[in-house]
Order: C-alpha cells, then structure tokens, then sequence
C-alpha cells in the first residue's frame, strides 16, 4: 500500500458568485469521479457562501472569506484587482487547509477546471516520484511564440498544484505566500506575474518538487493544439499526444478563457490562440461543457434570482485581465513576429463561437 490512500486527499478552490457556475460544474465533476474525498472552497463573497450552503453539496466544505483573510491579506485587498487578489490569497488557502483542517495532503485546483477521470492517478505520480510537492507546466510546445509565451506567462500554470503536510512543503508554502503578498500583478513584465512566474526555481531551488509527467493532467487552451481526441474501448476519452504518439486518459480540461454569451452561445477563445486544433476534440470537449454551464445558470438564477446580476451577457466573467506587455528592446523580432501572428489568428475568430444548439458547429479535423 501506498503512502496516500484517496481517502487521504483534500482538494481546495476559491471563487465568487460571478463564477457560481463554473465553480459547481468544477465541484459536482469532481465528486463524481473521485471516491471519498473533501474539497474545501474559500467562498470570496457573502452570495457564493450562502448559495453553496444552501446546496448542500456532499464532500465539499466551506470557509468564509472573513473568517480566512488575515489583516495581511485584507492590507493589499484593496490595493489589487480581483483577479489578483484571488491570486494572492491561493498560497495561503493551501496553508490554512493543512493547518487548520489538519489535512495529510492538498491540491490546489481553479474553479475553471473540468474532471473527467479520477485525478488520484496524478497525487500517486507524485508519491512514486519521491516528492512532497507537485506542479504542472503549461506545455505551449515549441517555436517562437512558445518561447515567448513561456517568458512571459512562465513555464508552470497555478491551477493543479499540490502540497502535502510536512515541513519542506510548508516551507516553500510560507515563502510563496509571503512572495505573493509583497506582489501579485497581472502586468507580464517577464519578471514576475500574478502567483505562478514565483514557482519557476522551485525545481533548481527543492529537491522535493516534483514536476507532473501525466499529459492527462494541465490540457488546456494553450496546448491543446498538441493534441489529437481518442476514445477508448469503455468509451473514456484519451488525448494523443501528436508528436510523440504516446497516449493518455484525460484526467481534467482547463477551460480558461471561455466567454458566456448568452442565448446558448459561447466563445471558446482557443482558435485564435493556435494553429492546429482538431476540431472534433474541441467540440467533444466544449459543447457539453458549455450546455452544462448554461443549465446550471438558469437553475441557479431560478432558485436565487439574485444571481442574474451576475450571469448578464455584458458581465465578462471568462475574460482574462491582460496585463501591459513590457518587451525590451533586444526582443523587438520577437514583439513583432507575435504582433504578424496574432492579426492571422484573429481572422479565425468565427471559428471560436459555439452555440450548444448546433453540435455540428465546430466538427471536423485538423483547422
């Protein structure tokens, strides 16, 4: 036997009401496919609190934004945007999970998650890796824009992060949260940049990170054009790799980026990003991600009319906050190829609409 069983595991999220939506596709995916586990979620306001309190919601527990924040965390709250703060305070809720509910291990996940297997398989690499500490690289692939995508937006994304309770882990958990309390910053100055640029010496720096192998795990708009869809005999879906033709089970999709646009349609975001999508695995994954998005609004705004407030079409709850780029000089090629790059790509934007009424909307191959 291991030194984890799942029963061991304890996952944590945050969001507010804006993102109620995403945040319970996220929650009931995962509970569905994992055994017994608890999933804690930092409520940012008062209405995300009361609504998941209201739905009682096997596995998940809650903590109240007030009764978290420390006079730290509330110092710099106002000084930051939402997304930042959301950012700073991600360090700490793995902190305060560990040592205030006692938990023998944690992964931190974004509210924007999808889970389609049991994601158990990814904290059992890290146990068979040796480690106490487990993060994921944004894979952009290769070229120029990867290279600059990667000096900017940093080698590991912050969105499946995992710690276990002994004292390495909390070491590097205490210096991350100090590090992101100093500054947390959606401007991409190549330097720094919100919570994540911060994990880019944990490698070099401790011997007890692990960096996650399994492909199955941090698909995302930002390399799923590396990707082609599979199904395996049981019907589970599978990712190839198609470069290196390996194969693996889809544990979670991060559907960063995603725009709601009301009457059933979607922006998907991801053709303009880059070229190469299989379209067919971008609708397999969208159509009934969005539908279940949209059905999960409507209960919500029927059940808490309130809520509509927060699902208006003008509301951009999927938009990324975009820093001011900061290039310098010798990167001039560079700014210029991305600049070429991205006017191509945006006449692929039709591509990116979805409407969840017409499953025909994005088939097909390669694009």
């Amino acid at each position: 036997m291991g030194k984890y069983r799942e029963e061991d595991c304890s996952y944590c999220t945050l969001f507010n009401a804006a993102y109620l939506d995403r945040g319970l596709a996220m929650l009931r995916s995962l509970s569905r496919v994992s055994g017994d586990i608890r999933i804690y979620v930092l409520t940012m306001d008062e209405e995300t609190f009361c609504v998941l309190q209201d739905l009682k919601l096997k596995k998940v527990r809650l903590i109240r934004h007030d009764d978290f924040a420390t006079k730290e965390l509330l110092s710099v709250r106002k000084e930051r945007t939402l997304s930042e703060y959301c950012w700073t305070c991600t360090a700490a809720l793995i902190q305060y999970v560990l040592t205030y509910h006692s938990e023998k291990i944690c992964t931190y996940v974004d509210s924007d998650l999808y889970f389609y297997q049991n994601p158990f398989c990814l904290i059992e690499e890290l146990e068979k890796a040796g480690g106490s500490v487990q993060i994921v690289e944004h894979r952009f692939g290769k070229g120029v824009f990867a290279e600059h995508m990667l000096r900017y937006s940093g080698r590991f994304c912050v969105q499946f992060n995992t710690f276990d309770n002994t004292e390495e882990s909390m070491r590097i958990l205490s210096e991350w949260a100090g590090q992101c309390l100093e500054y947390c910053s959606s401007v991409q100055d190549g330097d720094r940049l919100g919570d994540q640029k911060y994990l880019e010496e944990w490698p070099q720096k401790y011997g007890c990170v692990h960096i996650l192998q399994h492909e199955g795990g941090g698909m995302a708009p930002w390399n799923i054009h590396l990707y082609r869809g599979r199904e395996d005999a049981a019907g589970k879906c599978r990712i190839e790799n198609k470069y290196s033709r390996e194969c693996a089970d889809l544990i979670f999709y991060h559907f960063h980026g995603l725009q709601m646009l009301g009457d059933g349609k979607a922006d998907m975001n991801i053709f303009t990003r880059n070229l190469g999508i299989q379209k067919e695995l971008a609708r397999k994954l969208y159509v009934p991600y969005v539908r279940e998005l949209y059905q999960t609004r409507t209960d919500l705004m029927e059940a808490y009319p309130y809520l509509q407030r927060y699902f208006k079409q003008s509301f951009s709850v999927g938009v990324t906050q975009k820093g001011k780029r900061r290039l310098r000089m010798n990167e001039l090629a560079e700014k210029i190829y991305c600049r070429l790059r991205d006017i191509v790509l945006k006449s692929r934007k039709k591509r990116d609409f979805l409407f969840v009424g017409d499953t025909d909307g994005t088939n097909g191959d390669e694009d």
